[in-house]
């Protein structure tokens, strides 16, 4: 592979997702009676635990329960995610309370409706096209500026049945291929593998595949060995690509 190839495909390693489309009724599942619903705009923020492995819609500084994997789901295409600190984490605001998540197809926006504990209505949030990011694929160690992963990293995805990423070695005179090992957190349940890195050539990995959707999906990378480095960073490999398919 060519350096200015290299580069190319680097500048578009970002994952490459493809909406998924959700149609609910446009009203709520439950309302209290004489409650009247006034739509805003307001900032809200997805949160992930993995200590517990909760998710939280934070709106107006109290964080809401999706009601149910429906109302995740749709969630998760809409709003960026975040993790928790659990180091800075000490008590869960206002737990307990429910958001309600629904597409408005007419339209085409994301209802999202705010429930106290005891099922009274307290607000609901527009999300209109373009209102933020939809990707849903971090990384617990970030990719360097120049592609290199670390020797040992992590991510995390959402909504992805298959996740496929390609690696890259450079060539090296002393150094042949080596080993990856993989680590899949999924369901509660750890799978792992080793595969083989060829130097000199991208090499595709799938991390994980499926039937449907996962919702939290923990990747753990080891490297057999590091790179050699200008620096002192331990790295892995070159990332050239990611790619999730729902």
């Amino acid at each position: 592979m060519t350096t200015r190839r290299l580069a190319v495909r680097q500048a578009h390693r970002a994952a490459r997702l493809t909406r998924k489309v959700y149609h609910f009724a446009t009203v709520p599942r439950f309302r209290s009676r004489g409650a009247s619903i006034t739509a805003t705009r307001g900032e809200l923020r997805l949160l992930f635990r993995p200590a517990t492995a909760e998710w939280f819609v934070e709106h107006e500084q109290r964080w809401y329960r999706p009601a149910d994997d429906t109302d995740l789901a749709l969630a998760l295409t809409e709003l960026a995610v975040e993790f928790i600190d659990e180091q800075l984490l000490r008590t869960i605001p206002h737990a307990g309370e429910l958001v309600w998540v629904h597409h408005d197809a007419e339209q085409d926006t994301v209802h999202l409706d705010f429930y106290s504990s005891g099922g009274q209505f307290v607000s609901r949030v527009v999300r209109g096209e373009g209102d933020i990011p939809r990707d849903v694929v971090r990384w617990t160690d970030p990719v360097h500026d120049d592609g290199w992963v670390d020797l040992t990293a992590g991510l995390w995805a959402a909504g992805a049945t298959d996740l496929t990423i390609e690696a890259y070695l450079p060539p090296h005179e002393q150094l042949g291929d080596k080993l990856l090992s993989i680590a899949v957190d999924r369901g509660g349940t750890r799978h792992t593998r080793t595969v083989v890195l060829t130097r000199g050539d991208p090499t595709v990995v799938p991390l994980f595949r499926g039937s449907a959707p996962a919702w939290g999906v923990r990747v753990g990378l080891h490297s057999q060995y590091p790179e050699p480095a200008s620096d002192s960073r331990e790295l892995g490999f070159q990332l050239v690509s990611i790619e999730r398919r729902r």
